[in-house]
């Protein structure tokens, strides 16, 4: 609730705050011998984030904005080279509902390219960004990787009614202290799943931020988890207990080994749904509903699931007008980070 004269300096930190764990952006080797060329546009985008407000850009370079850092492009450089032999993309035909490339808009390598497309008027003319009003949430994947399955929610009211998706909701920060915090609550909540903090801080993966077409002042910022988790029967059904998972065997927690997250055993038969939505598990996640899904799950979901290790990245999504009638992407860049 800043007045936008007062956000100018902390425009850019507003916008892309750090993930609270130990990582190290990555770039593809692609993107490793192009970030040369998109320093221009990236700066040319920040110099607009910094004259937020309504000041007039200084056309001449980095005059009043933020100019990337010599020693972050160092970084980012020194972190593709560790990661040559890792890749950010998914085979689309693994999973058989996956969107067409078409609906998914472009993909952009680099942030600033992703930015430049959004608000070319920002980059290209020094107009100010629009003032834009920010909504937090939590999202939890939750999966059982040594069966590649996938529990999964239908919506049953509100926003995006008979999608599926994973779980979480609203960040509350009257009752959540950490995002972490939000996210194990809104599991608890919608599957009767409670998860430990410890193994929910561990399974961050990073932050997801939406924008819209027809509606550019308004962005929501999605706090993004995995949980895995060792069902300890064979039922895979839902139940009506009220009994919580984390009261059972959870001997597995612990932290992240070998890049994989430990899984939590739990009895399956705990897991409930809510008047707002219905869990249901998918035995084989490379055929989830991803036709009835929200667009971007087809790019971010699948990369996680292709994954043999835990994965940390940042997503930006901007979105066609029309809402879940059209549920079709313009543009989107994934900025893979690297577990040290």
């Amino acid at each position: 609730n800043m007045e936008p004269s007062l956000l100018a300096p902390h425009i850019y930190t507003m916008m892309f705050p750090p993930i609270p764990c130990c990582t190290t952006e990555i770039w593809s080797p692609r993107t490793a011998r192009s970030i040369a060329k998109a320093l221009s546009s990236q700066r040319a985008c920040i110099r607009g984030f910094a004259q937020y407000g309504g000041d007039t850009l200084k056309n001449s370079r980095g005059a009043g904005g933020f100019s990337t850092p010599k020693d972050s492009l160092t970084r980012r450089c020194g972190s593709a080279k560790r990661a040559l032999s890792f890749t950010s993309t998914t085979d689309a035909s693994l999973f058989t509902n996956a969107l067409p490339k078409p609906r998914l808009g472009v993909s952009h390598e680099t942030l600033g390219s992703y930015l430049a497309s959004v608000y070319p008027d920002v980059a290209q003319k020094g107009a100010p960004l629009p003032s834009m009003e920010s909504k937090e949430y939590t999202l939890v994947v939750v999966t059982e990787s040594r069966f590649r399955r996938i529990l999964l929610g239908r919506k049953l009211r509100g926003f995006g009614m008979g999608f599926f998706n994973s779980f979480g909701g609203h960040l509350d920060h009257a009752i959540d202290p950490t995002p972490s915090h939000g996210a194990v609550r809104e599991l608890a909540e919608e599957t009767n799943i409670n998860i430990p903090l410890s193994v929910m801080k561990e399974g961050a993966v990073g932050t997801l931020r939406f924008t819209f077409e027809d509606d550019k002042e308004k962005q929501m910022i999605v706090n993004l988890f995995r949980v895995d988790l060792e069902c300890v029967s064979d039922s895979v059904s839902i139940g009506n207990s009220k009994n919580v998972g984390a009261n059972r065997d959870c001997s597995s927690i612990g932290r992240t080994i070998g890049g994989k997250l430990p899984a939590l055993k739990i009895d399956p038969c705990v897991i409930s749904g809510c008047d707002e939505i219905e869990p249901q598990w998918f035995d084989n996640w490379n055929d989830i509903p991803l036709h009835n899904m929200f667009a971007d799950d087809s790019i971010w979901l699948t990369r996680i699931l292709s994954a043999d290790h835990h994965l940390r990245f940042d997503g930006w999504f901007h979105f066609l007008p029309g809402g879940t009638n059209t549920n079709c992407i313009m543009h989107h860049h994934i900025g893979f980070r690297l577990i040290r």
